[in-house]
């Protein structure tokens, strides 16, 4: 028996339809207006960084979390109210996620001036020990010298919660951050 190989060459008409949508883009300057337009239409969730409870009241409005790593929902001019304290510079709070299908994270990094101290990072708890925990010790040094020195301090301050808590044991680690506060005495409990 023998196979004949048969080539069916279907001529398919091409259309091409070109639909000329001038996308436009904006400028960060043009983002920034409408982010604070749409402030109080556009939910931010943050989360508790510090090693306690954290509580900011003002006026009306508050934000409650009672356990490191919990997370809120909170409106946007909340955030831009807060935007100057050193709630969000000192890191007590985390920017996690932005509920909006128009803006992104960054945008909202951007308006609350916070991609310095950010980077390229979305700041959480699980960031911070991956932070702590992989590497070496000259590779933890090297980060606390080339992040922020908001997000340094708060690794550092990470670092000696955890030890307090026996989950933090490494010993060359530990002494780079005694450097880092030029305290030989930080891990002592009393």
């Amino acid at each position: 028996m023998t196979s004949k190989k048969v080539e069916e060459k279907t001529n398919l008409s091409k259309e091409t339809v070109e639909k000329t949508e001038k996308v436009k883009k904006r400028t960060r300057a043009e983002i920034m207006r409408e982010l604070k337009r749409e402030a109080s239409k556009i939910d931010v969730e943050v989360m508790n960084l510090t090693n306690g409870s954290f509580i900011y009241e003002n006026g009306y409005d508050s934000i409650r979390m009672n356990e490191p790593g919990e997370t809120a929902i909170v409106g946007l001019d909340l955030l831009l109210k807060m935007k100057n304290s050193p709630t969000m510079r000192k890191l007590f709070l985390s920017v996690v996620d932005v509920y909006s299908e128009e803006y992104e994270l960054e945008d909202v990094l951007n308006i609350l001036d916070l991609t310095r101290i950010y980077g390229d990072k979305i700041l959480t708890l699980d960031c911070l020990d991956k932070m702590l925990e992989d590497g070496s010790v000259d590779d933890f040094a090297e980060t606390l010298k080339n992040e922020s020195p908001e997000l340094a301090r708060r690794l550092c301050q990470r670092a000696i919660y955890l030890a307090h808590l026996n989950k933090f044991d490494s010993m060359g680690k530990r002494s780079v951050v005694e450097r880092e506060f030029n305290n030989a005495f930080i891990f002592k409990s009393n």
